[in-house]
């Protein structure tokens, strides 16, 4: 059985894979028209064909003439691959629907932070969305309030004893 790590190297070896690829062919997506399927043969015949055209000779020609920019680039690296191994130990740990509450409610909470802190704005429809995923996280516990079960009533006999108590035999 593949562990945590061996999950975590072969995802993020076909993302690298799928995105250098997409990197290399210069891609322009029409909107109304769906884009083509990804297949193994068009992501080797992009990796063989297109490598020097695209946005990653863009983005290498970024890197020389701002070479600042390559400790921040390290420093994003570094915290996607420890987020990632935080993500895979919580999966093997506790499992998907975990990971994906997890992982949800901290998007909500960037979301919620930059309305509050930078002041971004969002639409009715995007406001709608958050009060959905705030329903959904807390569904359980705001629909169980009614039916909550009820203790019997404590009723007390002439010693101030409970009458409900068990009788030790």
């Amino acid at each position: 059985k593949p562990n945590e790590y061996h999950l975590m190297f072969n995802m993020n070896f076909a993302q690298l894979l799928i995105s250098l690829s997409l990197c290399l062919i210069d891609f322009h997506w029409t909107p109304g028209i769906p884009p083509s399927k990804v297949s193994p043969r068009g992501v080797a015949a992009s990796l063989c064909l297109s490598f020097g055209g695209g946005e990653l000779t863009d983005a290498l020609h970024f890197i020389e003439r701002h070479p600042a920019i390559i400790p921040y680039l390290a420093l994003f690296a570094a915290a996607m691959a420890t987020g990632n191994i935080f993500i895979y130990k919580l999966q093997a740990a506790f499992g998907a629907l975990t990971v994906t509450t997890v992982t949800t409610m901290r998007k909500l909470i960037s979301v919620v932070s930059s309305v509050l802190i930078f002041g971004h704005t969002l639409s009715p429809a995007q406001w709608i969305a958050v009060l959905i995923v705030i329903f959904y996280k807390y569904e359980g516990e705001i629909l169980a309030i009614p039916f909550k079960k009820r203790s019997a009533p404590v009723i007390l006999n002439s010693n101030g004893e409970s009458r409900n108590k068990k009788k030790n035999k």
